[in-house]
Order: structure tokens, then C-alpha cells, then sequence
């Protein structure tokens, strides 16, 4: 007959829970069958938790279950006691109800439990997720329960040796202890831990998750940030997408319960018969998105299609030249390449620092106040292909210097016309780069149609205006371009860019960093360079652009005409001073 310590925990639930008996009964006959049960336990977590680990779903009937682990979250316990082991950051993003705090927790238990020297803090978003008496959604209940469900002769002093306080457990044996703690903006601030456990972190208050990044820095070499994707994207999406992350997703499609009948729709997306059963119980498509698929762009809203900007990113191309260009009132000078230039070229001039001109080409211009809070940029398209041919970023550009730059580079790609198109919003900082670009000899800017005409007529008005509704059809049609395969951004930025362009909850649309994500400024981006491509697109979709000086006068628009109005009386003034000095 096989001896008991050569067999292995069964996997079916029925024959699991008889070998489970047959175990514990083995055990209770002698101390050394107790010890050499836990030997077995401390060599082998995965033994232990098939053994002796119980979980609890008050869906089902009984509600406690014996722990059998799925092949994936055998993966994924060995993953996260590998982090602990050689420590490291992990970061877990999954589908709702994968057993991922569970997964958590057990090998935390199993170190303290048989191991020396560890200490570990368990955090959640506020008290009663941490340790709430009759809660099983708090992880101290989840530790109650995987603790108490064992024999006494596996736990510390056979029972004994525990010390179980509010939000604390010690092991009387070795010291090992495991704190809570609750979120606050200085998280184990000062603290030193084995490895820290943060659950739903996506669901922590803005600020306060970009402050636990901060405070738990010094905490561990291995903080484990578990999640389902949040109601607005924060830090544990930034962490979630940040390469120097380990990232363990626990996708539905991994659980074999979930994943029976497993098939491919048209659009690539897997799904199943559960998941097409969950997909209709869910109220919006960005539940599902976040619950089940976890789909950052459309859990956040995304206003760009996946499928598109993954298309495109197949030509994003590293610039052929990066520098720098010299120019002074908007008149030209030469082109210097540097590493750190600010103006990318994905086409490179002739030797007569020149580029074709049999090509008419299209600018768009966001224009900040230079203060380092947003980027100003200025990005180039050739009108013909749609092609992205120069980009320029910058926060730190005054609006004079941007002017003067803009009506440079407006000229160095000036093709048939002389001059690109030069598409920039014409209000706030944009108001005065306008009358700069004019003062520069600058003249051949995108002239917006009148408000609901949409045939060609003359209009008024120089550039474009950005309210909420007039900001949301710049960018309808820069997604029409980029779905049609119209525009073809070069930039792997500004195609980033547009990954974090979303709808936020009154309707507007913007980048995430502008909804309080992003603390580190204008240089981690906020769709600047966005928002200059959809000033492209306006002018490629209806566009309405004079031909030089020789359009009529009432077509220079109301700033036009005012500005000549000024130019008129300082030559007045300037002749009546003349002839008061004769």
C-alpha cells in the first residue's frame, strides 16, 4: 500500500476532500506523523495550500471550499513567493473573481508560518477592507480563515504560539509578524517590511495612490500591487504599463471553469459562454471592459480604436534626423543636428537645407505659456500622403520664440505655396503666437468655416476655438483620418498620445494626465501632441485657406483687419513724428 507522504492532493474536489481526511487523521495519530506532515508543508507551498488550504464563496453550498489550485494560480502563487523570495516589485492586474487576494495571501501565511525573520504589511483603501470582524471581504478575515482552517499541529506552539490583535498577527515561535494597515497619503511611511501587499489599488482616491507609490518606496524591495482596472486610470495603471514593473495578469480565459466552450470573435477578442452571460450582466460596456477584459484603453474611456492605433503602430518610425533649427522674427536660418534637438524630421533636407517643393504640407500648433506645465508643439504633415514629416515638443518655449520657430519652419516647408498651412488654436497664448506669426509676415493660415455653414465660404475667422463641443469634432476627425488610414503618424509619442485621449464623465475629451494622474508635469505629456495633430486634421477634412497676399482684404479675418488697423496708425503716428523733426 502507498504510504500517505508519497501521495499527492487529488484535484477533484470529492476525492481532494477524502484524501484531505485520511490526511489529518494520519497526522492526529503521532508527533511524528505531525512533524513529518510539517516538513512536507514547509518544503512545498503548493502542497500546503492543496492540503490544508480552505478559500470561502458564499455562492456556493457549503460556502468554505477546500484551496485546489488551477494551473494558473499555481503560476501564480510561485510568482508572487518568487517576488518575495528575490524581491522585487509585482504588479497583478485581472479579471474579477480570480482568486488573485487569495493567491496573495496564502504565501504570505506559509512564510510566516514556517519561516523565520518576516514581516509583512497588508494594506487595503480603508479600515473595514483591512480587518472588519465578520467581513470576508477584509484580508484579515481571509487570514483568519486560511489560519484556523489548519490542524493545531501545523500552526505555531500547536495553536499556541499565535498572538492575533487588532489588524496584527504574530508568531510567538520565530517573530514573524503580519500588520494592516489602511490607505492614507503616508502609507508605512518609515517602515520596514519582507514584502508589502496593496489590494485594489485602482480603487484608492487619486492622489492618495500616486502618495502610496511614494511613501512605500523605502518599505520593501517587494511590494505586490493587486487590482482590478479602476473607475478612472491612476497610478496602478501607470505601474500596470510601466516595463520596469513585473506584470502577472490573471486573465478569465486562464480559469478552465470560465474558459469551457473558449472560442475567437471576428474582432480577435476571446470570449466563451460565460463570458457572453457576463458580458450582458455587466451596465456598460466599460464595466465589462474593466471587470473582465482588462482593457485599459476601454476601461478608461478610450476615444481612439485599439485596433486602429495598433495598425498604425506599425509605421511609427524612429526620426531620421533629430536638432535643432536657428531662426530669428520667423525668417529661417540653418538646421543643426543634436541628440537633444527638440525638432524630429522623419524627412531630411537636400543640400540646399530644403525639402520638396512639389508638396503642399499642413502644421498644427499647440500653443502653451512656456511655464513647463503643458508642451507646446508643433507637428508637420505632408497634405498629398497624409504623412507626419516634423515634430517639435517643448513646455519650456515662450510664446515669442515658438512664434518666431512656427513661421521658420512654416517657410522651411513651404513647398508649391511658399508657406505650410499654420492650423493653431486662435485664443489664450494662441492669441498673441497670431499676432507675432503676422507681425513675422506670416500668411497663410487655416481659416475656419462660419459656425453651421459647410460649403466653402469666405470666412472671418483665423484658426480654430476649442470649447467642448468644437474639441470633440477636431477630434472626431482626426480619428475618422486615422481610421481611414489618412494621416500616418510617424511619432511613437504622439501615437502614445493617443492611446490616453478619453472621454472624461461630463463628456469632454482629454488626456488622462489631465485628470489628475500624471503629478510629474507637462514632460510625461497631456496630449499636447494630440491636439496639434487634430488641428491637422481640420484642415484637412475643411480646411478654407487663402492663397497668399493676393486674397481680398475682408478674407484677412477680424484679427487681420484689426491688426492692420494697428499697423496703419503706428505708420501714421511714426510720420507725423517724422515731420515734427523736419
Amino acid at each position: 500500500m502507498t504510504h500517505i507522504l508519497d501521495t499527492i492532493p487529488p484535484k477533484e474536489t470529492m476525492a481532494n476532500l477524502l484524501w484531505r481526511r485520511e490526511v489529518v487523521t494520519w497526522g492526529w495519530e503521532s508527533k511524528e506523523n505531525a512533524d513529518a506532515l510539517w516538513r512536507m508543508c514547509a518544503e512545498s507551498l503548493i502542497f500546503w495550500i492543496n492540503a490544508f488550504g480552505w478559500t470561502y464563496d458564499p455562492r456556493k453550498k457549503p460556502a468554505t471550499i477546500p484551496m485546489i489550485l488551477y494551473p494558473f494560480q499555481e503560476d501564480a502563487v510561485m510568482r508572487i513567493d518568487g517576488a518575495i523570495e528575490a524581491p522585487h516589485d509585482l504588479v497583478i492586474d485581472q479579471s474579477r473573481d480570480m482568486g488573485a487576494s487569495w493567491c496573495i495571501l496564502f504565501p504570505v501565511v506559509h512564510r510566516w508560518q514556517f519561516r523565520e525573520d518576516q514581516t509583512f504589511l497588508v494594506a487595503s483603501r480603508n479600515e473595514k477592507y483591512v480587518d472588519s470582524p465578520g467581513n470576508p471581504k477584509s484580508l484579515f478575515w481571509k487570514l483568519d480563515h486560511i489560519v484556523r482552517k489548519q490542524p493545531n499541529w501545523l500552526l505555531p506552539g500547536r495553536g499556541d504560539g499565535i498572538l492575533r490583535t487588532e489588524q496584527r498577527y504574530q508568531n510567538l515561535e520565530t517573530g514573524n509578524t503580519i500588520n494592516g494597515e489602511s490607505s492614507t497619503e503616508n502609507l508605512a511611511r518609515g517602515d520596514r517590511r519582507t514584502a508589502l501587499l496593496v489590494d485594489e489599488f485602482a480603487a484608492y482616491e487619486q492622489q492618495a495612490g500616486w502618495s502610496v507609490l511614494s511613501s512605500t518606496r523605502d518599505v520593501s524591495r517587494c511590494r505586490i500591487f493587486n487590482s482590478t482596472l479602476g473607475l478612472v486610470p491612476g497610478a496602478f495603471e501607470s505601474i500596470a504599463n510601466n516595463p520596469d514593473f513585473e506584470k502577472l495578469t490573471l486573465h478569465w480565459s486562464l480559469h478552465p471553469e470560465k474558459a469551457v466552450g473558449l472560442y475567437e470573435a471576428s474582432n480577435g477578442k476571446l470570449r466563451s459562454p460565460w463570458y457572453d452571460r457576463e458580458v450582458k450582466r455587466c451596465a456598460t460596456p466599460l464595466e465589462a471592459a474593466r471587470e473582465l477584459d482588462i482593457d485599459y484603453s476601454a476601461a478608461a474611456g478610450a476615444f481612439f480604436k485599439h485596433e486602429t492605433l495598433n495598425r498604425l503602430s506599425q509605421h511609427v518610425r524612429a526620426p531620421l534626423a533629430v536638432g535643432n533649427i536657428t531662426h530669428s522674427e520667423g525668417v529661417l536660418g540653418e538646421w543643426n543636428e543634436t541628440r537633444d534637438g527638440r525638432i524630429s524630421l522623419w524627412r531630411t533636407p537636400d543640400a540646399a537645407n530644403r525639402f520638396p517643393a512639389d508638396r503642399r504640407y499642413v502644421m498644427g500648433v499647440d500653443v502653451s505659456t512656456g511655464t513647463g506645465a503643458s508642451n507646446s508643439v508643433i507637428t508637420v504633415f505632408d497634405r498629398l500622403t497624409g504623412e507626419q514629416v516634423a515634430e517639435m515638443c517643448d513646455p519650456t518655449v515662450w510664446t515669442h520664440d515658438l512664434a518666431s520657430l512656427a513661421c521658420a519652419m512654416g517657410r522651411w516647408f513651404g513647398g508649391i505655396d511658399g508657406e505650410a498651412t499654420m492650423v493653431f488654436e486662435n485664443a489664450g497664448p494662441g492669441l498673441t503666437f497670431a499676432q507675432l506669426c503676422w507681425k513675422y509676415g506670416y500668411r497663410r493660415f487655416f481659416m475656419r468655416r462660419k459656425e453651421g455653414q459647410h460649403s466653402r465660404p469666405e470666412t472671418d475667422f483665423i484658426g480654430v476655438f476649442t470649447n467642448k463641443e468644437e474639441k470633440v469634432r477636431q477630434f472626431n476627425m482626426l480619428r475618422m483620418l486615422l481610421d481611414q488610414s489618412r494621416m500616418l503618424v510617424r511619432s511613437s509619442l504622439a501615437l502614445a498620445e493617443c492611446r490616453e485621449i478619453v472621454y472624461a464623465s461630463d463628456g469632454k475629451i482629454e488626456h488622462k494626465g489631465a485628470q489628475g494622474l500624471d503629478p510629474s508635469g507637462a514632460r510625461l505629456n497631456h496630449g499636447d501632441r494630440a491636439s496639434a495633430m487634430a488641428f491637422v486634421a481640420v484642415s484637412l477634412v475643411d480646411g478654407v485657406t487663402p492663397k497668399g497676399d493676393d486674397r481680398p482684404q475682408q478674407q484677412l479675418g477680424a484679427f487681420g483687419r484689426a491688426f492692420m488697423e494697428r499697423q496703419r496708425e503706428r505708420e501714421r503716428m511714426r510720420a507725423e513724428e517724422e515731420y515734427q523733426w523736419a
